[in-house]
């Protein structure tokens, strides 16, 4: 699960927290089956759960060998950072409003992009 990241310490001067955070995970479904937030199948890239969801670093990887479906839940926490100012590239624009979404509303078929 790749996300941007940061640290607390870097942006906040009364945290003491050195951490990369990425997303904060509150739910993982694989083929509709919730899995729990410490199952051996979250590889490198998790933090300790915390209570109701689990910190990635932003780069968390998760086993899904055989895994059809991958459904995730973000836990209603503020994101440690802000998303830096773009100019839309014109060479990006499609018309579609569809660039590369898989069309599941919050739900992408694993091993996929």
């Amino acid at each position: 699960l790749a996300s941007r990241q940061a640290r607390p310490v870097e942006f906040d001067r009364a945290s003491a927290d050195p951490r990369r955070l990425g997303v904060a995970v509150a739910q993982l479904r694989l083929d509709g089956i919730v899995v729990p937030l410490d199952d051996p199948r979250l590889l490198a890239g998790w933090h300790t759960p915390e209570e109701g969801f689990r910190w990635t670093d932003g780069a968390a990887l998760l086993d899904v060998t055989g895994i059809r479906t991958l459904e995730l839940r973000l836990a209603p926490i503020p994101l440690p950072y802000v998303a830096p100012a773009t100019v839309p590239d014109p060479g990006l624009a499609t018309g579609s409003g569809n660039r590369g979404r898989s069309g599941h509303h919050g739900r992408r078929r694993a091993g996929t992009s």
